[in-house]
């Protein structure tokens, strides 16, 4: 593989006659074999109280579709799901019934949910599953769609 020395002047000065696109393709509603590829942990507070804070699991999945690759014009298209999670007062994940449901699913839907099995969340980089996807609009511009994963399965 040849490596090019990146010259930040030379490439600034480069021209252009392509028309670059103004939007993304989202990746298709419908449902589909993905791998997990990363998950990675955030904090933010409440838009309606600012007073709280929540705890977000991002999870990036790559489809693995060839007619999704294909329409997105992406040899890897990935989709994000953000999962809010049930925090304890000691700052750990709340195992109380009725909390943390939607993670609760990704791990059933990847074999990491058994009593008393071991779980953390590096377990699940490299698991597959099924995943739904849904198209929103956004509220301030219904022109832009937003690809949304609302559901995960096991693979059949």
């Amino acid at each position: 593989m040849n490596e090019m020395t990146f010259d930040p002047t030379s490439f600034l000065s480069q021209e252009t006659t392509d028309q670059m696109d103004t939007s993304f393709t989202p990746i298709p509603a419908g449902e589909y074999p993905a791998l997990i590829k990363s998950v990675d942990a955030r904090q933010q507070p409440s838009h309606k109280d600012p007073s709280l804070t929540w705890t977000i699991l991002d999870v990036t999945y790559a489809i693995d579709d060839q007619g999704v690759r294909e329409e997105t014009g992406l040899p890897e298209p990935t989709i994000r799901q953000s999962i809010f999670l049930d925090i304890s007062d000691d700052g750990k994940l709340d195992g109380g019934k009725g909390k943390n449901v939607n993670l609760g699913r990704l791990r059933e839907a990847v074999g990491l949910n058994q009593p008393g099995q071991a779980f953390s969340f590096g377990a699940l980089i490299g698991q597959a599953c099924v995943v739904a996807v849904k198209h929103n609009p956004d509220k301030n511009d219904p022109e832009i769609i937003y690809a949304n994963v609302t559901k995960v399965a096991a693979l059949a």
